[in-house]
């Protein structure tokens, strides 16, 4: 999806400083647009369970200009998939969230970027891209992706943006796995000598999406095929990364996180909250039929087709969310990832 919202530490920190009075206004929003995908990859499951029966592009349009009405402009909206490039008129969409003063985004696997799309992407007015790749070796690259081909066609891809692109920033998110972990320190590098690329967003692997929420998932045939199996050794390449970022490499991880990301691999059953949950105040999600929710693993808050999203985000579902979300122990994905909060 998508994964990756990277920067949102550096965000959110930020933002959350410049409030006053202690107002819940959004910070962020993501958008899934479409849970459908034309890769199989392993660490997702969106593609074996996407549905056709999504939120329409005039209906996000609505959705959009009532988002209007909050004051915390300009506000960043990541439109997420599945692939987003599959949904029909999502370059129209990215445009008029451009025209309406929000920061338009998208985190794509770019293999749909033929020349044509380059030259309509570059022009839609995105605030930032994200592209998907995993690794600088086609077959590791394809392998995770689960499609022949992907590597190929993603850096053709590259290729077309490179010649038509004109603002905004392109970053690179990699997923950090057992089979790409030797590959990490080259694509770092490669990253950081390529101007066309503002950075790369390193993201810890997590339960694949869509799937039945399991204990110990990293241990099971399945889903845990993509987990280092050696964990100090990754904790070594991880160091490596450190020392790039340190020394001005083009690495969007805060230090933090990327240390954080040595004790989740070491031991993840026993990573817990350190802080209250807070993210219900400043972000919020909408799912591809509608259902907003301030937290994925809790109930919906409201539905953005019969109800204007203020009045969703103000609503007593709302606050009793907010609520159980301070107190909940779960150790989501989300405290090492997108939403990552720095402990100090």
């Amino acid at each position: 999806m998508s994964g990756a919202q990277d920067s949102i530490y550096t965000q959110l920190k930020n933002q959350k400083e410049g409030l006053s009075g202690g107002s819940l206004n959004p910070l962020f929003c993501d958008v899934l647009i479409t849970e459908r995908c034309n890769l199989k990859c392993r660490k997702c499951r969106f593609w074996k369970n996407g549905t056709e029966n999504e939120v329409s592009i005039e209906e996000y349009k609505d959705f959009f200009v009532s988002l209007k009405e909050f004051d915390t402009m300009p506000l960043e909206v990541n439109l997420g998939g599945g692939e987003p490039l599959l949904k029909k008129g999502v370059l129209d969409l990215i445009s008029f969230c451009a025209e309406l003063g929000f920061k338009p985004a998208i985190a794509t696997n770019a293999t749909l970027i033929d020349k044509a799309m380059a030259k309509r992407l570059a022009m839609a007015g995105l605030s930032r891209l994200s592209i998907s790749l995993d690794s600088l070796d086609a077959d590791v690259h394809d392998f995770i992706t689960g499609t022949q081909g992907s590597y190929m066609r993603l850096m053709k891809a590259v290729k077309y943006l490179k010649r038509y692109w004109q603002k905004g920033t392109v970053h690179i998110n990699t997923v950090l796995t057992h089979q790409n972990a030797k590959g990490l320190k080259d694509l770092v590098e490669w990253v950081n000598n390529d101007k066309f690329f503002n950075g790369i967003a390193v993201v810890a692997l997590a339960q694949p999406f869509r799937t039945e929420s399991i204990d110990k998932w990293y241990l099971d045939e399945e889903y845990g095929l993509l987990w280092p199996k050696d964990p100090d050794s990754l904790s070594s390449i991880i160091d490596i990364v450190i020392a790039y970022k340190r020394a001005g490499y083009k690495v969007l991880n805060p230090i933090s996180q990327l240390e954080v990301y040595k004790r989740y691999y070491a031991n993840p059953g026993s990573f817990a909250r350190v802080h209250n949950c807070n993210f219900g105040e400043y972000i919020f999600n909408i799912n591809v039929i509608g259902h907003v929710h301030l937290c994925c693993f809790m109930r919906q808050i409201g539905n953005i087709k019969n109800g204007k999203i203020k009045n969703i985000w103000f609503s007593e579902e709302a606050k009793k969310t907010r609520e159980l979300m301070k107190g909940c122990q779960k150790s989501c994905n989300n405290i090492v990832n997108c939403y990552f909060q720095d402990e100090g």
